[in-house]
């Protein structure tokens, strides 16, 4: 399965709040305080998997490629992930599955002249030479899926996952764990 998805800038890069740097005035928040990278990204994938009785497993490759930098003169770093699972059902109702993933985020290229000039001596998520990462995650995962009456039809998956190895270009942002929740329904 290839896919190619566009992700389009929507979300605000110019968000400000009050902080203990600034005082009582508002300020431009930090680079991963926004909610949109302020850019056009081209979201590539390539996933590949199959099953054979109870065992289904797969993989993906995928990306976020940044084309431009934004109208704050600062570009996010693309992002490039390789991910691996397998899953065992144990029952028509019962899944377990196991998954490894890597990625790679690279730091933010450019700098927002609006953050304070003492912003990146206070946190280290105001310096964009500080927010690349890589990193290797494991991950074990649960799905339940109903079978009978009100229940027939839907699913309910946890999966948990733990840093197996990671690296920061700078002081800050590593990650300790992950959990997702999901609910579906099948139509």
């Amino acid at each position: 399965q290839v896919k190619l998805g566009l992700s389009f800038p929507s979300g605000s890069i110019n968000q400000q709040d009050r902080t203990p740097m600034s005082g009582a005035s508002e300020t431009q928040l930090p680079y991963l305080m926004q909610i949109g990278s302020g850019t056009w990204d081209l979201i590539p994938s390539v996933a590949i998997g199959g099953a054979k009785g109870s065992i289904a497993w797969g993989g993906r490759i995928a990306g976020v490629v940044r084309t431009s930098t934004n109208e704050n003169g600062y570009r996010f770093g693309n992002i490039y992930s390789i991910t691996g699972w397998g899953e065992w059902a144990f029952t028509p109702w019962l899944a377990v599955s196991l998954r490894l993933a890597w990625q790679d985020t690279y730091a933010i290229e450019g700098v927002d002249s609006r953050l304070p000039s003492n912003a990146s001596a206070m946190t280290p998520s105001a310096d964009p030479e500080y927010l690349g990462r890589r990193q290797f995650d494991g991950f074990i995962g649960f799905q339940v899926l109903g079978q009978e009456g009100l229940l027939a039809g839907y699913g309910f998956a946890v999966e948990a996952g733990l840093p197996l190895w990671q690296s920061t270009t700078g002081p800050g942002l590593a990650r300790s764990y992950f959990v997702t929740l999901g609910f579906t329904k099948n139509l």
